[in-house]
């Protein structure tokens, strides 16, 4: 990929696209990042848990678990692994 030119760039929250200029902002630093003259921009969009069907029925029914991204973002091998352990313990 060097020879390609191909550069990559973490923990930036995208503000802006316009055209071949990208505007960010570094999660960590608050550092505004600019970058410019660029053919491809691929996006990994934000990992952020989501437990709405969990939520509703913690309290209400005997037993339900919330595992995977459900419960924290993870490696889709966790996510297996937890729900592979939350089966075998029922």
């Amino acid at each position: 990929m060097a020879e390609k030119n191909i550069t990559f760039s973490t923990d930036i929250a995208i503000l802006e696209i316009n055209g071949k200029i990208v505007k960010g902002i570094n999660v960590y630093s608050n550092e505004m990042v600019t970058f410019d003259d660029y053919d491809t921009i691929v996006l990994v969009t934000a990992r952020i848990s989501c437990s709405s069907l969990f939520e509703p029925l913690k309290g209400r029914v005997n037993e339900v678990y919330c595992v995977g991204d459900a419960l924290a973002p993870r490696r889709t091998d966790m996510a297996i692994r937890e729900a592979h352990l939350v089966g075998r313990s029922l």
